[in-house]
């Protein structure tokens, strides 16, 4: 990798999601997804095509729907990162996860 020079934002998001071996997801303001590495999509047994537009209330990820829906509105409203527990269906099962889900600000400072 060339020394010095500047990551561009439209690199960033697969330079990460490439070299962490996590699920990691992005969701928009209405809460759905504009993307997630391969690691989740590997998860939950989906395609990029299946999440892309879709919330994971539509896919059925998760077993208490309300739970989750009140953390994501929190962080639209307050900006503040939000670590909980929670359970999902993956594949099948009910499986027990940890998020971490972490606002993300534009150039203007404005949650994007």
């Amino acid at each position: 990798m060339p020394s010095g020079g500047k990551i561009q934002p439209e690199n960033l998001w697969d330079a990460i999601t490439h070299q962490i071996k996590l699920g990691v997801f992005r969701k928009d303001r209405q809460r759905n997804f504009p993307g997630a590495n391969q690691h989740f999509l590997d998860y939950y047994g989906l395609t990029l095509p299946e999440v892309i537009g879709h919330n994971d209330d539509e896919l059925g990820l998760n077993v208490h729907l309300e739970n989750f829906q009140e953390s994501e509105m929190q962080l639209l409203e307050d900006g503040v990162s939000v670590k909980e527990r929670g359970k999902t269906r993956s594949r099948g099962r009910i499986r027990e996860i940890m998020i971490l889900k972490a606002p993300v600000y534009d150039q203007d400072q404005s949650l994007a």
